[in-house]
């Protein structure tokens, strides 16, 4: 698995580009190095780009719950978009709708979609 993390200062978000198979370390460890980023920049937007992510046919772990976000140090201010490939059915793209107050804001997009996804990121409503 690689990944990378930068800031884009233009549009004000974190850009997590995932490709390959994915692990519960290596989320938490990408999503510490984009906090730590976020942090020098104060921004609290974040993209990851998972179109690249090797996953099992109709199974998601890309540890994105948010007890898995809170842990790895993303907070209630934070908002977070997240880019999945295409897919056929709309069942596939997991659901962020049972969000606890504590947690972050986090919604699926499917790359697709990926101008929504920014545009979702930038608005102030949760």
């Amino acid at each position: 698995m690689k990944y990378s993390v930068t800031y884009l200062p233009k549009d004000e978000y974190i850009l997590i580009k995932v490709t390959g198979r994915i692990n519960f370390q290596a989320a938490e460890q990408y999503s510490k190095d984009a906090i730590k980023l976020a942090q020098e920049n104060l921004c609290n937007k974040f993209l990851i780009d998972h179109t690249e992510t090797t996953l099992k046919e109709g199974v998601y772990r890309l540890h994105t719950s948010g007890e898995e976000l809170q842990e790895f140090g993303f907070t209630d201010k934070d908002r977070i978009a997240i880019i999945i490939a295409n897919t056929k059915k709309k069942s596939d793209i997991p659901d962020a709708s049972n969000q606890n107050s504590r947690f972050c804001v986090v919604k699926y997009f499917t790359e697709k979609d990926l101008s929504e996804a920014l545009n979702w990121l930038q608005t102030n409503e949760n």
